[in-house]
């Protein structure tokens, strides 16, 4: 997408028609440490403005050098709410919306669903760091709790301790920040663990919402009890087409300059064996059309010679840049360099084996669901086609609850029914929260027949039980003539030791024989 642009506008009579824009290609692999030198080798290498990379770490770690030398960063894909903190990154601007936006998009979503209860779990990197406070910060805002915030190193790959944290919350709604191959680890190890599954949804951000994930799951894994239910935010990226309508990313056969690309797209968004196309290749196109319209504006607008221009001036004219590109609306905050307008998500909702769109989000219209009888849903900025229900993990048409009940005592948790119910005669629980009734143990009885029991009540001296789960006092048997009981709570009868008698039933004690007898 980058080298298209790149073409078109130096073919163009209209933009830049005395200036050639050259280039010089960089893979950052994703790698922070890599963006770290390849930045020092752009600004060696001469470069004016610096187009990628493309997550948030790698461009957290190329503003460290660009910043220093004044140049000029604009990002198709780093999406990191951090980096609009223009004291650390001075220099920075973005073509794709924040995570700010999504977070507060994600927020929404709870609040359209009634869901007052939220756990989190993210990646203590750029991306997940501040995307899950952002998120946090707006469900606070909207009354909504967080039950359990967890978070895991980059490359983890063990997940217990937050999954059972996670599940201790009794949270059903989970929000996940994290890349791709993480969110996969995490929900597989997760699943093995009893967190997810029936009853539970996955919110996911736009990393995790990525269609790959189907496929890194480990074979044998069973993915749709996993995914079902699952709902997510991708930006949507516009139709992604020129005037003539054709598709930004069928018009060339770019070839990638390098065999280790790891990003897949050759370069024009393509992935290996299969047509979905990355949403944020059209980020990319209006990107380098962005530094494009700035260069015009101060070459060929204002007559500054190209040789004069520093980086403060390019930087300016870039964020002052509003144009209609492939993704809608282009224009920046003044101030951090956020995109301001044309940045929306679309919401969608798995199945189990695919992501099927059921809504839109954007900053100025809230939340707009599909109709699924309706064959697209529209509203200012989004078109998505709608042709499927919603699904939820319980296989059931209305909303899941966002939390697992808190049953009082005398009462369990039925899963299958997703209720409280009260210990049968014979049962009981102590304490509040309790999954499963205790029979009443041998020795003692339920006294509440027909009640919830928080107790079982112990047979009285004279009497005796050796079953369990005895539903009335009648389950306590008397002791027979010449047996005795004088302790509570007992099993069976003990008989009257030589010289002693007792000639009635239910007795504690024995009786002395008379002289003579």
């Amino acid at each position: 997408a980058f080298l298209m642009a790149l073409e078109e506008i130096n073919n163009s009579s209209d933009i830049l028609p005395n200036t050639r824009l050259s280039y010089s290609l960089y893979d950052s692999k994703r790698d922070a440490g890599i963006s770290f030198f390849q930045a020092i080798a752009a600004q060696v290498w001469g470069s004016r403005v610096v187009v990628g990379p493309a997550n948030s770490g790698s461009s957290v770690n190329s503003q460290l050098v660009l910043r220093e030398y004044a140049i000029p960063q604009i990002s198709y894909s780093s999406t990191s709410a951090s980096l609009s903190v223009v004291e650390d990154y001075p220099y920075f601007m973005r073509t794709c919306p924040s995570d700010a936006l999504q977070a507060v998009g994600m927020a929404d979503l709870c609040k359209y669903y009634n869901w007052t209860s939220v756990a989190t779990l993210s990646e203590t990197t750029a991306y997940g760091s501040a995307g899950i406070e952002a998120f946090q910060v707006a469900a606070r805002e909207r009354g909504i709790d967080i039950l359990s915030t967890q978070s895991f190193p980059p490359n983890a790959d063990d997940f217990s301790t937050q999954i059972q944290a996670t599940l201790e919350s009794k949270a059903l709604i989970i929000m996940i920040f994290c890349n791709l191959d993480a969110a996969t680890h995490l929900l597989e190890q997760g699943y093995g663990m009893g967190l997810g599954g029936s009853g539970y949804v996955f919110l996911g951000s736009d990393s995790v919402t990525n269609k790959q994930i189907y496929d890194r799951f480990t074979e044998g894994v069973d993915v749709p009890n996993i995914m079902r239910g699952f709902h997510g935010f991708h930006a949507y990226s516009g139709d992604a087409k020129d005037d003539a309508g054709a598709f930004l990313w069928r018009r060339y056969d770019v070839e990638c300059i390098d065999e280790s690309f790891i990003t897949y797209d050759a370069c024009a968004g393509f992935i290996p064996d299969r047509a979905d196309v990355s949403g944020y290749v059209a980020y990319t196109y209006d990107a380098t059309y962005t530094v494009a319209y700035a260069l015009h504006e101060l070459i060929e607008v204002r007559g500054i010679p190209e040789e004069e221009l520093n980086g403060d001036e390019i930087f300016s004219a870039m964020k002052n840049v509003s144009f209609m590109g492939a993704t809608g609306l282009v224009s920046f905050d003044q101030e951090t360099g956020d995109r301001t307008e044309g940045v929306g998500y679309i919401i969608v909702n798995s199945d189990g084996y695919i992501n099927n769109p059921i809504g839109v989000w954007n900053g100025n219209t809230g939340i707009s669901m599909c109709d699924p009888l309706a064959e697209e849903h529209t509203n200012k900025l989004i078109a998505v086609e709608c042709d499927v229900a919603q699904v939820w993990s319980t296989g059931e048409d209305s909303v899941p609850r966002d939390k697992l009940l808190t049953c009082m005592a005398g009462h369990y948790y039925l899963e299958d029914q997703g209720t409280c119910v009260a210990c049968p005669d014979g049962f009981f629980t102590a304490t509040s929260g309790a999954s499963s009734c205790t029979p009443c143990p041998a020795g003692t009885y339920d006294d509440t027949p027909g009640f919830p029991s928080v107790g079982c009540t112990r047979c009285p001296p004279g009497e005796f039980t050796p079953d369990m789960n005895m539903s009335s006092s009648t389950g306590c048997n008397p002791c027979g003539p010449g047996t005795y009981q004088d302790k509570f709570m007992q099993t069976s009868c003990l008989d009257c030791p030589p010289g002693f008698f007792i000639s009635v039933a239910r007795s504690a004690e024995c009786l002395k024989c008379p002289a003579g007898w």
